[in-house]
């Protein structure tokens, strides 16, 4: 969770570094899924009692933490299960935005509840990924 927090941080202080952090999220979550899947409750604020509201998607450093969850679903599925409906929507809008960063996926939602859904892909090798 800190190392995850000061990559936060670092998008905030050094908004120039921005992709090169959310590439580094990326992997961290690719490769440490069972811990991206801990901690992903208390990034996104649903382990609230209280109703979650919608991330603004302008936020970098919740971009970040999208990448972050994303990429650990496409190692470990059940990530997907502890987001709120709304990160599925907005993934939509980062596949367009981070292609090469952001894993394929599909999700059948009825009535804001997510029913099924499978990673369809990891994103394109984070290696040969092109910064912007």
């Amino acid at each position: 969770h800190t190392t995850v927090q000061a990559l936060l941080v670092n998008i905030r202080r050094h908004s120039a570094d921005t992709h090169h952090v959310y590439r580094c999220l990326a992997r961290l979550g690719a490769n440490l899924s069972s811990l991206a899947e801990e901690v992903t409750p208390r990034l996104l604020s649903v382990d609230s009692p209280y109703l979650t509201l919608e991330a603004d998607m302008e936020d970098p450093t919740y971009v970040g933490i999208l990448i972050l969850t994303l990429s650990a679903a496409s190692a470990n599925p059940h990530v997907l299960s502890l987001v709120p409906s709304h990160c599925l929507r907005h993934w939509r809008s980062l596949r367009e935005k981070e292609p090469f960063i952001t894993p394929r996926i599909e999700a059948v939602a009825i009535g804001g509840h997510l029913l099924e859904f499978s990673v369809l892909s990891a994103p394109h090798s984070l290696e040969d990924a092109e910064v912007g």
